[in-house]
């Protein structure tokens, strides 16, 4: 691909401004060596976008690779290391984020915002922890308060791996966000706090014919649920789902649900996951009335040294089918 950089680092290596449509298409480059060190005041104070921002925009992104970009310095409040979503409707396409690093969002950040991501790679991007006390989230991408209204956010396809947060949602983590997942892969992704897969607070949640493999909540200051999968409050469901060989501190190595309003998951497959305390395979606490488990086939979990190696439930009711 042909080459966007800075050199000098520092800047957004390419921002998309106010009214930029669909029909502005960016396809076939590679974008590098951004470093916000500019800091903004919305949504919070803090840096954002090293290698691509846009603030009120919908361009189209096609077939690029958005590497070594970072956004603020270490410790600092950086957001989207590799891209920054601000209130605003891209499409993403067939495009690769690795190597980025902020404190959260390492590899894509949005807020308030309406992406479509289809066949995106987002692999091996960093978070740092903060010096002020903020958790940091999101080490492939932090979605926050998306869609501000309307259909949930669409990822369909892709990949996301090796990507490291210091708080939750090793490779995905979304606050206030409504996400439909489809085809995608997890795999390899680490976190010191819930989901190191996918993370999904005060939301909802609908994944399909996804694989999550191998991800794990690494030890950190407290033990932390949802080694591949963690969902706290909202509709939560899953279907067609591979989880395999994931562990978690505490519960939930292959999949964690807190406080569901609805819960169900069906036609998947839980095996070989690890937990130090419940449900190595499935826990859910503070269960929902009406909940279901459907055709799966939960095997070869190991709980350590509390119940529930397959499965353990706290509250509401559950069909077992």
């Amino acid at each position: 691909p042909s080459i966007m950089q800075l050199p000098a680092g520092n800047g957004a290596v390419v921002t998309f401004g106010s009214g930029v449509g669909p029909d502005f298409v960016l396809d076939g480059f590679e974008i590098t060596g951004g470093l916000m060190l500019s800091p903004t005041l919305a949504p919070d104070e803090g840096f954002y976008g090293g290698g691509i921002q846009m603030f009120n925009a919908s361009p189209t992104l096609k077939n690029l690779r958005v590497t070594g970009n970072q956004a603020g310095q270490s410790g600092e409040a950086g957001y989207g290391g590799g891209i920054a979503i601000l209130s605003s409707s891209p499409t993403l396409e067939n495009v690769d984020v690795f190597g980025n690093s902020a404190m959260s969002g390492a590899g894509i950040y949005a807020y308030d915002s309406t992406p479509v991501f289809i066949n995106v790679s987002v692999h091996d991007n960093t978070t740092w922890g903060s010096n002020f006390g903020e958790n940091p989230r999101g080490g492939g991408m932090f979605l926050r308060a998306c869609p501000p209204a309307g259909s949930p956010i669409a990822i369909d396809g892709g990949s996301y791996s090796n990507n490291s947060s210091a708080g939750p949602g090793g490779g995905i983590s979304a606050l206030d966000s409504d996400l439909i997942i489809t085809n995608a892969t997890f795999d390899m992704n680490t976190s010191v706090s819930e989901g190191a897969g996918v993370a999904v607070f005060n939301g909802s949640l609908e994944m399909q014919s996804c694989v999550v493999t191998n991800n794990s909540v690494d030890p950190g200051p407290s033990l932390k649920p949802g080694g591949g999968v963690y969902a706290d409050g909202g509709v939560v469901s899953l279907d067609d789902l591979d989880v395999r060989g994931n562990s978690s501190t505490f519960a939930g190595g292959g999949v964690a649900v807190s406080a569901p309003t609805t819960f169900a998951m069906t036609n998947s497959t839980v095996v070989d996951n690890a937990a130090a305390f419940f449900g190595a395979g499935l826990y859910v606490n503070a269960g929902a009335a009406g909940m279901s488990l459907a055709g799966n086939t939960v095997a070869s979990n190991f709980g350590g040294s509390v119940g529930g190696n397959g499965i353990y439930i706290s509250g509401g009711d559950v069909d077992l089918q």
